[in-house]
């Protein structure tokens, strides 16, 4: 595990990848990503009786293509981004 990567996802989530997305396999999963700032209130996103449905047609997609932008431009400067923006968010962003 690198400290930033793609976060694992649950198992049984497995199931609702292409191909194209499980290129998210190849790297290091991290504790810290993109996808983690931009679904900081995911749990919020996913309230109501469909909340499946959801994270599997809508929350999930958008996940998996974020982390392959991720990705694509991994460098050193954007995995700082990542964690000054973490940090940042942690630091000043008061909790809904």
């Amino acid at each position: 595990m690198s400290f930033v990567g793609p976060r694992p996802e649950v198992p049984e989530y497995l199931a609702y990848y292409s191909e194209e997305q499980k290129r998210v396999f190849t790297v290091k999963p991290g504790l810290v990503d993109p996808v983690t700032l931009a679904f900081r209130n995911e749990a919020e996103l996913l309230t109501g009786e469909d909340a499946e449905r959801k994270y599997t047609r809508e929350i999930l997609p958008r996940k998996l293509t974020l982390n392959l932008e991720y990705i694509q431009r991994q460098n050193l400067l954007s995995d700082a981004v990542v964690i000054a923006r973490t940090l940042a968010t942690v630091l000043f962003v008061p909790k809904s």
